[in-house]
């Protein structure tokens, strides 16, 4: 049996409390002058979804959430991404608490860190069925700047 829809407010429709706080339910973090959006004219599905501007100097912008897993099960990862500029991406990380970090092109859990690249202008994607490894109590999804210092990415349907 898979697990779907892990993730509260994966859309993106609910604002958090203002300020550093974008969206409820997600944790937020950013550096240098990169900010976090909730953006209404640009979305997947819904109607609204995350946008991070990344500063000239590529600095980090991130949403990212705690998930409780158990270990053994499967869980479906899913997000849908896109960038503004031709060349420039963005980043999906899952990692747990062990720490190991999901690799999207062998399918297993690794030692280094294995971003998910997005890097197409048009929305894109990306489906995982993880299987929580041993010892695992957590998994963190992240939606994050990769190399996109002075462009936008969009994250949304995130579950």
């Amino acid at each position: 049996m898979v697990t779907n829809d892990l993730m509260l407010n994966g859309g993106f429709e609910t604002a958090g409390g203002g300020g550093a706080d974008v969206f409820a339910n997600w944790s937020e973090s950013t550096a240098g002058t990169s900010t976090i959006n909730q953006d209404a004219a640009v979305f997947f599905s819904g109607a609204k979804s995350c946008r991070l501007d990344v500063d000239a100097g590529n600095q980090s912008a991130r949403v990212y959430q705690d998930i409780n897993i158990t270990a053994g099960e499967s869980y479906r990862f899913r997000s849908v991404g896109k960038v503004s500029t031709s060349g420039k991406e963005g980043g999906i990380l899952l990692y747990d608490n062990k720490p190991s970090y999901w690799n999207f092109t062998t399918h297993a859990w690794q030692a280094a860190a294995a971003y998910y690249i997005v890097d197409s202008t048009g929305f894109k994607i990306i489906e995982e069925i993880v299987v929580a490894e041993s010892g695992s109590t957590t998994i963190q999804s992240s939606c994050q700047e990769y190399s996109a210092a002075s462009a936008s990415i969009w994250y949304d349907e995130v579950s």
